[in-house]
């Protein structure tokens, strides 16, 4: 008999694993089974003889299997779960187009973005439940044999299980689609239900539709991000040109938004060198000019300033443009932007940082993109500068939501460990604000999407 014994690490936990010639694998410990193929992290210890496992039995003390952890066994027909096991992190089972049984004396399986809602309901217990993440269970049978196509709870549709099948109906009752519900879809058709009011950013991310696309007259809102990274087309409707109107009359009337003195307002560098070669940008009043009886002239009025025109002519000059954004006291994401001569267009990179024990600050997941002009000019809303300038900020964001940008003279040097480096001061003079740890991250399920400033 084939027989297969090896112990893993994954942060405090150890897991031992056995795969016995009959493809049963056995999964022991105590704690976490690791997140495996993701950024920084490991492939899975059984990923070199993951075409030979048919079943899975997860032992007790084992509460959660961590991400990717067995992505594409795609001879898996078998889980069993013993009662600790109370999470299943995104892409666990992506890929396993054989799965058809996933056994456990748990009552209820719940998605994670589902969580919140099933906590309020009353009779619902945790201890009952498992929780699983963002397409923990694409592309397998049991789980469209349990949901059939759609996780729905109320009239949100969380979850889609395409499966094989080439046109898809969402039920009449849906009222949302959650963002990532219809995510890396492959198929040739999908209708929409005519109850449908709000699809939310990242709704069809990555995902493919032959065919066009009918919006329901029935949808009063559609998020900016919905179709991110996707390849779908609408089909031209009185609905689309009612939520989003003419968008060249739309910015002509962003411009008319002037302020009542020219150039009242500029960005400009805020006097404290407490970055290094780093300057803050901020929005500031200019003053008109005192006559000689001490009275202020007005000025005459030609053109408005441009919060965002201002900073991409930094950026075009060849300087570095960076910015931090937190939120509830933590780091979301830092943004720097560099100028390309042969593109001719910004390049944006986009870090998302964490904090590790050994390794200080390092990146979770990052990305090089370009930007068009109008990516970065439209971005800042407030036109005439003075809500800025109140708020201290260079453009307005939910109140929650945070951002500090940043200017540099230092043209070079441009990319991962600038960042960390100027992040590293950052967080020095702002005690109050902390970074994620990975496992943060992925116990908070910001699983963040590279979009435009």
């Amino acid at each position: 008999m084939e027989h297969k014994s090896k112990s893993t690490f994954a942060g405090k936990s150890t897991i031992r694993w056995t795969l016995e010639e009959s493809g049963l694998l056995t999964v022991e410990g105590k704690g976490k089974i690791g997140d495996y193929d993701c950024g920084r992290n490991p492939s899975a210890p059984w990923g070199d003889v993951k075409e030979k496992i048919t079943m899975v039995c997860i032992q007790e003390e084992i509460t959660e299997i961590g991400i990717n952890a067995f992505r594409d066994c795609e001879n898996l027909e078998r889980v069993v779960l013993l009662h600790s096991v109370k999470k299943i992190c995104a892409y666990a089972f992506w890929g396993c187009e054989n799965l058809v049984q996933v056994e456990t004396d748990r009552k209820e399986f719940r998605y994670i973005f589902d969580k919140r809602e099933y906590r309020n309901k009353r009779g619902c217990r945790e201890e009952d439940t498992v929780v699983f993440g963002l397409e923990s269970f694409h592309g397998v049978p049991w789980s469209r044999e349990r949901w059939g196509g759609f996780y729905i709870q109320g009239d949100c549709l969380y979850v889609t299980f395409a499966g094989e099948e080439r046109e898809l109906t969402v039920p009449e009752g849906v009222r949302v689609l959650k963002s990532y519900s219809m995510n890396h879809l492959d198929v040739d058709s999908v209708t929409l239900p005519g109850t449908l009011e709000i699809i939310e950013d990242f709704a069809f991310s990555s995902s493919r539709v032959k065919r066009q696309m009918i919006l329901p007259e029935s949808v009063t809102k559609l998020d900016h991000y919905a179709l991110a990274d996707s390849s779908i087309v609408w089909q031209d409707s009185s609905i689309l040109k009612k939520l989003f109107g003419n968008p060249r009359r739309r910015k002509e009337e962003e411009r008319k938004r002037f302020p009542s003195y020219f150039h009242q307002y500029q960005v400009s560098l805020k006097g404290k060198k407490a970055y290094g070669k780093f300057r803050k940008l901020q929005v500031t009043k200019n003053w008109p000019p005192r006559k000689a009886d001490g009275s202020f002239s007005s000025y005459v009025m030609t053109t408005a300033l441009d919060v965002g025109e201002s900073v991409y002519k930094r950026i075009r000059k060849g300087n570095i443009v960076l910015c931090v954004s937190y939120e509830d006291n933590r780091v979301i994401c830092v943004k720097s932007f560099a100028w390309d001569g042969y593109y001719e267009l910004p390049n944006e990179y986009l870090m998302y940082p964490v904090m590790d024990e050994d390794d200080g600050l390092c990146p979770w997941r990052d990305s090089f993109t370009y930007q068009e002009k109008e990516d970065i000019v439209w971005a800042f809303e407030d036109f005439d500068g003075e809500e800025l300038t109140e708020k201290g900020v260079l453009r307005n964001l939910h109140p929650d939501s945070h951002e500090e940008w940043f200017w540099s003279s230092d043209s070079g040097n441009y990319g991962g460990p600038l960042e960390l480096r100027f992040l590293s001061m950052w967080l020095s003079l702002h005690p109050e604000v902390t970074v994620d740890s990975t496992e943060d991250n992925l116990e908070r399920d910001k699983f963040r999407w590279f979009v435009s400033v």
